[in-house]
């Protein structure tokens, strides 16, 4: 039996969940961008590599996330999307309500 009052469990278990699904989303989302920038790559590079479905599956199992990302970053730079993306957060962090 633990020692908590059953009030801050609850608490605690609720923020936990909410927690796990953020991450969870979170993961979503970054699949969904590397998922686009490899389709994109695909379609731009198809006139000059012959880049198979299973040459993509072989990178995808072979190739960490952080290493990809920092790839693409380094060749491609960041996107208008994501400046336009990091500016207007940073805009709605400036705004309190009152």
């Amino acid at each position: 039996m633990s020692t908590m009052p059953v009030s801050r469990q609850i608490r605690y278990f609720k923020e936990s969940r909410e927690n796990w699904k953020e991450r969870a989303l979170e993961k979503q989302e970054q699949l969904r961008f590397f998922s686009q920038k490899i389709d994109d790559l695909t379609r731009s590079r198809d006139k000059t590599m012959d880049l198979t479905s299973d040459l993509i599956k072989q990178a995808l199992e072979t190739v960490r996330c952080r290493d990809l990302s920092e790839w693409i970053n380094e060749i491609f730079g960041q996107s208008m999307l994501s400046k336009r993306k990091a500016v207007f957060d940073r805009s709605f962090d400036d705004m309190k309500v009152a």
